[in-house]
């Protein structure tokens, strides 16, 4: 369905990936990998035909139609969101548009009623009478209450928005479907159903990044690795490409390895023999195997990972946190609570559940964020936390460089022990002086999990701590979280990072509560 002949892609010096050739067909889901910055989600562009790539072609069947999710919320801020969804399908919705204007008409002849007729047999043929309730399935798989399938809009947050968003995108039933970080909005039961949506429902072919691991792991079939300045493609699942490619790079330095001992042994023999007149024809031989040797391509691999690590300077108390019957009231309807939870030190405690059923509103009032509307809130002995917020955009404003950014958070430490620390969080020397409100999101999550790094605390408390990580770094933070010897409570709805490191895992609905089995 699609071909892809030559690709290149350079951005000034910097080349992305050269001499991409690929045959994607409809009968593989595809996940596209690789690290932060390599081009996925540029790539996606350039498959959506919304940038030209420096070289090469990208062909796909004339009749194909494209599902590209674009974020433009405000563009539909006064309609009522089934509509928002209907408009998916730009034909129906003007069809329907059009017959709503005629049947208003105040003038009725011959030629509205055959106009008529014309748009109703359309709107048939595009599925227009059973479109509200496609409509409001999607929407209510997505979790969105059918009460509320009227409100318009801008009644909704911006999570809530882009499941609408999406509900449109999959209401089209588009022949190709392009994901770009589809599930960072979602809460764990929104993304099973996804899931499932995708993988029993959707029939076309569907291309998508993601740092969900789990999210890839289930739905993908064939992986799309850019590494190395190249696309490369792996039938299977998203482990099975880990274990094929790990072979790979082994089999290649193995070869490389047996090349290396192979050429220094034959150079041993001509450091010794080549200026005897009874060995220079055979040290001359071996000359000429060395210079037709063909290396093994290993190539330098675009995947790092950052070096977490937190410390603590001091243990706090046996019971560092203690809460009794903790509860916030926002409505007379919206009770967040009780929640009775007594911590212990090295507990690793993940709370998990819907979006908005007030998993972010109980950390901070653990926290002392937040003033609980009633309960008591007890904190042990030497209690030292360090905090990420889930926003945490308003902590990076201003010209500050990276450096002096984190000098500003960081008091009594040398520049040298910053730079270090900046360096295993993948800043580059030149990054430090990059001005804090140019950096990424990836970038700025990294500089916040720094600054708690430096802090010494020994309770972290992590809001959504992987929703900009790449895959390479979720992994490096779980594995320091469980080395961590103090306390850990975070918010996630990564299923892969609680399950590694969650020790318990506490389920959050508003006035339910409960720790998971």
């Amino acid at each position: 369905m699609i071909t892809i002949e030559e690709l290149s892609l350079q951005f000034g010096d910097r080349v992305l990936f050269d001499d991409v050739n690929l045959s994607l067909s409809s009968k593989y889901r595809y996940i596209v990998v690789g690290a932060n910055g390599t081009g996925k989600s540029t790539f996606l562009t350039l498959l959506a035909e919304e940038m030209t790539p420096t070289l090469g072609t990208i062909t796909r069947a004339k009749a194909a139609q494209i599902g590209w999710m674009k974020q433009v919320l405000h563009l539909y801020d006064e309609m009522p969101i089934v509509d928002v969804v209907i408009l998916g399908r730009e034909q129906l919705w003007e069809a329907l548009q059009a017959k709503d204007k005629l049947l208003m008409s105040p003038h009725w002849t011959d030629k509205e009623s055959t106009r008529l007729a014309k748009l109703e047999e359309q709107i048939n043929q595009l599925g227009g009478y059973r479109a509200e309730a496609d409509a409001q399935s999607l929407l209510t798989g997505l979790g969105i209450a059918l009460e509320k399938h009227r409100e318009p809009l801008k009644q909704f947050s911006g999570g809530w928005k882009m499941r609408v968003l999406l509900a449109q995108l999959l209401f089209n039933n588009p022949d190709i479907l392009l994901l770009d970080e589809p599930t960072n909005y979602l809460d764990i039961d929104t993304i099973a159903w996804f899931e499932k949506y995708l993988i029993e429902t959707y029939q076309g072919m569907i291309i998508a990044v993601s740092h969900d691991q789990r999210f890839l792991e289930n739905i993908g079939t064939c992986v799309l690795d850019i590494d190395y300045g190249q696309i490369l493609s792996y039938p299977g699942t998203y482990s099975q490409f880990l274990k094929k490619k790990a072979e790979v790079v082994l089999q290649k330095e193995k070869e490389h390895a047996r090349l290396e001992e192979k050429v220094e042994k034959m150079q041993r023999f001509i450091d010794r023999f080549g200026a005897k007149a009874t060995k220079a024809a055979q040290a001359n031989a071996r000359k000429k195997m060395i210079e037709k040797i063909v290396w093994p391509d290993i190539g330098i691999s675009s995947r790092r990972s950052p070096h977490f690590g937190f410390i603590q300077n001091t243990r706090s108390g046996q019971i560092p946190i203690k809460a009794k019957k903790l509860c916030k009231i926002f409505e007379p309807d919206i009770l967040i609570g009780p929640l009775d939870l007594e911590i212990e030190r090295g507990e690793r405690i993940a709370f998990m559940g819907r979006n908005g059923g007030g998993k972010t509103t109980l950390i901070k009032m653990l926290t002392n964020q937040l003033l609980p509307d009633d309960g008591t809130i007890a904190f042990g002995h030497q209690v030292e936390i360090g905090i990420f917020h889930q926003e945490h955009k308003h902590l990076f404003v201003g010209d500050e460089t990276v450096l002096a950014w984190l000098e500003k958070e960081t008091k009594g430490l040398t520049e040298e022990k910053r730079r270090q620390i900046l360096g295993r969080m993948l800043f580059r020397p030149e990054d430090t002086n990059k001005k804090i409100f140019m950096l990424s999101g990836g970038e700025m999550a990294r500089l916040l999990l720094a600054k708690i790094m430096l802090s010494g605390c020994n309770i972290l408390v992590l809001d959504e701590p992987t929703n900009h990580l790449d895959l390479e770094s979720k992994e490096a933070l779980a594995e320091a979280l469980v080395a961590f010897p103090g306390t850990v409570i975070f918010v996630s709805h990564d299923r892969y990072f609680i399950q590694k490191v969650a020790t318990k895992v506490i389920e959050v609905n508003r006035d339910v509560i409960r720790v998971a089995k």
